[in-house]
């Protein structure tokens, strides 16, 4: 298949002084492709081969002048294969960069205001590089969904900076504006328009006539204060970038460096992991929010009054959040007293925001302006939607319910932030259950972006869009699910956290089960969760459900035994972990210990926690708790912490295969009833079934 040559695209100035400059033009709805930068590279091979060139500056430039375009990452990977496809092209394209670096002529990249991923790689293959406009930024965002930076950045980096700061800028995802992107050296220089470039490279050249020298341990005062950066190394572009790293300190060659390079980032662009990630967290997260702003947009019911029932942790973060989008809040709790301590939450938020710089004093004000406390019902009659926020137990909710119902108007939309109980129940308490939904929020409220909307049989479609748009105003992002205990995300993590305790009651010790959530890719142990909560939250989770399982039973017995014994969690100063006096964590105290301890794979435990939780979430595909397993993905990536290289629920039974799943299933099943696999999951193993195929699914439950 013939490859585009793409030459048309750029437009070639020849200035005085024999410096060319190249600018790629882009048209609208047109992204950055494997293809344009292969073109790029003959152009520059082309021109600085020419006695009378000196320089060469090479920019890109968007035509519909939309620098805020969200990257493409389907396009990018397809126009990545169709380069594959053709290996001449891309032994050229390997050999020509090596090329250009032979002319001993100067590269000057012109960084424009927002600058990312590929078009930030491209960038750092100049010597010198010019930030045009001092209001963007710049990064690699794809980082988060475990992508190599592409083009040779890695090797790059390296020639450019030390290790780390290589390591830093090719795993985070931090977006830096252009003083800070100038104080660590990714950008030389910052001018306010184009052509103010052009005088800054004639000074430079008179400076200097040959590439300037690189030094590769100059590390600059803003880099060593740069505080140690958060790194998983589950991520495939992460091993990568280490693996590299470790070659280039062992001494290989720049050009082996970059063959390595390029070999391990088309590898990693095309791993299921990636993929899963992108999907999950980029196209999932994008579609998510897409679809809520439709509906808000067509819904024409006005979201402008929230009131807020409860004052505790979710109740305030609740109402602040609601302030912050431009609500006005009652924040009601059984005395104004309570009510304030609560509002005191969105005081201590912004006020570290002012401290920041983040948010100017005057907008912190009419912020806490819109939070009105109170401690009377009758306060509540003008709100759009009401959201209680009370303790998770079924008779408190039940009569708050029923006291509240006759004070709201009959539109009014009352949601219940309730994390397990069955909202169909809760709504028969209320005067409207049409008018009754679940909205599950996560805590804390002001940084987990995720929002559960919990749909009872009886809840209608004015009250569902009506609560998506208050999601879509509050810029959450929302999965519809249906009635249950638990619904989709809380009874998927009591599975992670059921297993925890059920391997503390096999034996094995308490570090290592914390140990293998570790390593597996679970930001949090089981045991630290459930110290976290409390273990009588957890036992009370268990009253609440309407049958246990004999594991489930074992597992409510030893919390009923620790809880007895004085060890209720975090704040009760002891739980699995041990805490001093100022609730500081110490090291876990295993208290039991498997006979072959020494000899427990860490991978098969991990495996069960991973497992257990997917296992589950099937029986909820299957059962229509959910619609679409992109509704798994994100509710366990975002919701629960699944672990995050796996890319969601789903998204790990198609990498591990389910003929595979489900045979290690079985090998579980004598841990307890939560490993009883589904027939119907049997039936698609034997079909060799997958979720998805790439980016799109397959599942069509009709």
């Amino acid at each position: 298949m013939a490859t585009p040559t793409y030459q048309d695209a750029f437009e070639i100035v020849h200035h005085e002084g024999g410096i060319v400059a190249i600018a790629l033009k882009l048209q609208p709805d047109e992204s950055l492709s494997w293809g344009h930068l292969y073109a790029f590279v003959r152009l520059a091979d082309d021109w600085l081969s020419r006695k009378d060139v000196t320089a060469l500056c090479y920019q890109l430039i968007q035509t519909d002048s939309d620098s805020n375009k969200d990257p493409d990452y389907k396009a990018w990977i397809k126009s990545v294969q169709q380069e594959l496809d053709n290996s001449d092209n891309f032994t050229n394209f390997c050999d020509r960069i090596q090329k250009i670096r032979t002319y001993q002529k100067l590269l000057i990249g012109l960084v424009p205001e927002n600058c990312f991923g590929n078009h930030l790689a491209w960038m750092l293959w100049a010597d010198y590089r010019i930030a045009i406009g001092a209001g963007g930024k710049i990064g690699f965002p794809e980082n988060a969904f475990g992508m190599l930076p592409g083009l040779g950045s890695i090797s790059r980096m390296l020639q450019l900076w030390n290790e780390d700061f290589t390591l830093r800028l090719a795993t985070q995802t931090t977006n830096y504006n252009i003083s800070d992107a100038l104080a660590l050296g990714i950008v030389d220089e910052q001018v306010e328009i184009v052509e103010d470039a052009l005088a800054r490279i004639k000074s430079y050249l008179a400076k200097s006539a040959t590439i300037r020298e690189q030094a590769k341990y100059i590390i600059s005062e803003q880099q060593l204060k740069l505080p140690p950066p958060r790194i998983n190394f589950l991520f495939p572009g992460v091993i990568a970038t280490q693996k590299l790293i470790d070659d280039y300190k062992s001494g290989a060659a720049f050009d082996k460096l970059l063959e390595q390079e390029y070999d391990l980032y088309f590898k990693s662009i095309h791993s299921e992991a990636v993929t899963a990630m992108i999907r999950t967290n980029y196209y999932g997260i994008r579609g998510a929010k897409e679809q809520t702003k439709r509906i808000a947009e067509k819904t024409s019911r006005e979201i402008q009054r929230m009131a807020v029932i409860g004052a505790g942790m979710m109740g305030s973060g609740i109402a602040f959040e609601s302030a912050r989008a431009g609500l006005q809040v009652t924040l009601l709790d059984t005395d104004v007293a309570k009510a304030d301590h609560g509002k005191n939450y969105a005081q201590k938020v912004t006020d570290k925001l002012v401290a920041q710089g983040k948010m100017q004093p005057n907008k912190q004000s009419a912020l806490l302006e819109r939070i009105y406390t109170s401690e009377n019902f009758e306060d509540l009659t003008t709100a759009d939607i009401l959201i209680e926020a009370v303790f998770e137990d079924m008779t408190l909710k039940t009569k708050l319910i029923a006291d509240i119902s006759p004070n709201l108007a009959a539109q009014t939309v009352f949601a219940s932030n309730t994390t397990s109980l069955p909202i169909g129940q809760l709504a028969q308490a209320s005067q409207n259950p049409a008018a009754f939904i679940g909205l599950h929020f996560f805590s804390p409220v002001d940084r987990m972006p995720l929002v559960e909307v919990i749909l009872s049989k009886e809840t209608d479609e004015s009250t569902k869009n009506a609560a998506l748009k208050t999601i879509h105003l509050l810029n959450k992002i929302p999965i519809v699910v249906q009635d249950g205990p638990g619904f989709f995300t809380s009874r998927i993590f009591f599975n992670y956290l059921l297993e925890g305790i059920t391997m503390v009651l096999e034996g094995i010790p308490a570090s290592t089960v914390e140990k293998a959530a570790k390593k597996t890719g679970f930001p949090v142990g089981p045991l630290l969760v459930l110290d976290e909560i409390s273990l009588p939250l957890m036992l009370h989770v268990y009253d609440q459900l309407p049958t246990l399982h004999g594991a489930q039973q074992a597992a409510c017995a030893h919390l009923q035994e620790m809880i007895a014994a004085g060890k209720t969690g975090r704040k009760g100063k002891a739980g699995f972990y041990p805490y001093d006096e100022n609730g500081k964590r110490g090291n876990l105290l295993d208290e039991t210990s498997a006979s072959n301890a020494t000899t427990i794979d860490l991978d098969v435990l991990g495996k069960r926690l991973l497992h257990v939780v997917a296992l589950d979430a099937f029986r909820c595909l299957s059962d229509g708790i959910i619609a679409q397993p992109i509704d798994g993905d994100l509710g366990s990536v975002l919701g629960i912490g699944y672990a995050p290289h796996t890319g969601g629920v789903f998204a790990h039974l198609d990498q591990v295969g389910l003929a595979k799943f489900v045979s290690e299933c079985d090998e579980f099943s004598s841990y307890g009833d939560q490993w009883q696999v589904p027939e119907s999951l049997r039936d698609l193993a034997v079909q060799d079934y997958r979720f998805y195929d790439g980016f799109e699914s397959n599942w069509n439950p009709s």
